[in-house]
């Protein structure tokens, strides 16, 4: 990536007279979140309907992407409690979100099916 990012800005800039001088610093952030598309789908198929991918950015995603180091084959995903008419749009740990106690329900079924389909636990 910083190659790369290199050879971009050098030719971009080889022709600007004003910018001859320049240099690049590329600081070395949080790893990149990637989700296994295999534990995507077992996590698709558990989730009860309607499914909703993507959401706003997060920084619990920079955690997640540190432990991925450590366990690659893995997928960070929301069970959503919010946002809905009628309920609270605010972030999670902030004193003004109040879960709607209706989709912890979403979160129960979708383990049960995960551990009936994934690990065989009978039910």
């Amino acid at each position: 990536m910083e190659q790369a990012l290199r050879r971009i800005c050098e030719a971009q800039l080889r022709d600007v007279p004003a910018v001859q001088d320049w240099s690049l610093r590329y600081v070395r952030g949080h790893p990149p979140l990637y989700n296994s598309p295999q534990l995507c789908d077992v996590i698709a198929a558990a989730l009860p309907q309607p499914v909703v991918w993507g959401s706003r950015a997060s920084p619990a995603g920079e955690d997640f992407a540190h432990l991925q180091q450590h366990v690659p084959h893995a997928a960070m995903f929301t069970l959503g409690t919010g946002g809905l008419p009628g309920t609270s749009d605010h972030d999670h740990h902030t004193p003004l979100f109040d879960v709607d106690d209706a989709q912890l329900m979403v979160g129960v079924d979708f383990w049960c099916r995960l551990a009936t389909t994934e690990l065989r636990v009978p039910v």
